[in-house]
């Protein structure tokens, strides 16, 4: 594999190398670690022509921010004075000892560091593979972030011309909470005893009985044991016209009449409703502020990464002709 000036391509850890950002290369197991339960699922379903394409496909999506997590991290490394990094990664990587190592395991269910690292190979990594990138990573978000950071104030007029520019942004639906008591038809031997049955949860609400304690009891919908309570439910999101209307008609408070469905008969009561409407301004700018925020950090986070790709050369093997020929055997699985 040769680089466009020359120079030879050098194998990391024996996996292939696939990038290089400045003198930062990526490889092959790097970026498609976390594509081995996709290969996993997909290898015996696709044909072997539709596979390397799928994989291809794969490799150019998931090498994209690698290259630009690297271009970040040559960055720190050119600029940050050379006796400072052993401080900087040594505190990276107590982080991650303590931290992620004790996640990994959680998620891993790994009895031992030892299994954790054994069950990481069969993923088609290892922990000492990931504590390196972690360190990269890391580094790079912080130091990202230190080149993109913006203090600048948030005018009122770029935020109510924000809010203008997105009207629908702050527009919502008629929603409410409500408490349902439900009598499934499949439950009885007809509609007869289970509209018998919802009659009977009915009246014991009506008579003093708790809803709650009705529904924790008695009721067949999926939110019994939560006392039948639903959450917050925009207007005509519900399968059941019946049960739309009658949560947004009905009088907050106000025990329902019976409504029939396909899956049973139900009684509602609505505990809380909002009419549709549009977020005033004055209740928007918190969120109008963090949305301009979001904006300019990202559009900081392009401007400094396309800055960094004039200065820092990249290769790909995709750069080369017939790179798609030199992803050979059906990968997925550590080359050694």
């Amino acid at each position: 594999m040769q680089l466009h000036d020359g120079a030879q391509a050098v194998a990391i850890e024996g996996a292939q190398t696939i990038a290089i950002v400045g003198s930062e290369a990526i490889t092959y197991d790097e970026v498609m670690a976390g594509a081995k339960v996709w290969l996993d699922n997909n290898k015996d379903r696709v044909p072997d022509h539709k596979l390397q394409a799928a994989i291809r496909e794969q490799m150019q999506k998931r090498l994209k921010p690698h290259i630009e997590t690297m271009l970040v991290y040559c960055d720190a490394r050119n600029t940050i004075p050379e006796e400072h990094f052993p401080r900087i990664e040594e505190n990276i990587a107590k982080h991650f000892e303590t931290h992620v190592v004790k996640k990994l395991m959680k998620n891993t269910k790994a009895g031992s560091r030892r299994e954790l690292d054994e069950k990481m190979h069969q993923a088609g990594t290892s922990l000492a593979r990931e504590k390196k990138a972690f360190i990269k990573r890391s580094l790079a978000q912080q130091w990202g972030h230190e080149q993109t950071k913006s203090d600048q104030e948030i005018a009122y007029d770029e935020m109510m011309e924000y809010y203008r520019g997105h009207l629908s942004d702050f527009e919502h639906p008629a929603r409410a909470r409500w408490e349902e008591l439900l009598v499934r038809f499949s439950k009885y031997p007809s509609n007869a005893e289970a509209k018998a049955a919802i009659v009977e949860l009915g009246n014991m609400v009506i008579a003093g009985a708790p809803f709650a304690d009705v529904a924790r009891r008695f009721s067949g919908g999926t939110t019994a044991e939560e006392g039948g309570q639903r959450d917050w439910t925009s207007k005509g999101v519900l399968v059941s016209e019946e049960l739309d209307r009658a949560i947004f008609g009905l009088p907050v408070g106000q025990l329902s009449q019976i409504i029939k469905t396909d899956s049973g008969f139900h009684i509602i009561r609505v505990i809380e409703r909002t009419e549709a409407g549009r977020t005033p301004f004055v209740d928007a700018q918190v969120e109008i502020r963090e949305k301009i925020r979001q904006q300019r950090t990202l559009q900081a986070q392009n401007d400094y990464v396309n800055r960094l790709k004039k200065d820092i050369p990249v290769w790909t093997i995709f750069d080369e002709e017939g790179g798609q020929e030199r992803i050979s055997g059906r990968p997925g699985y550590p080359r050694r």
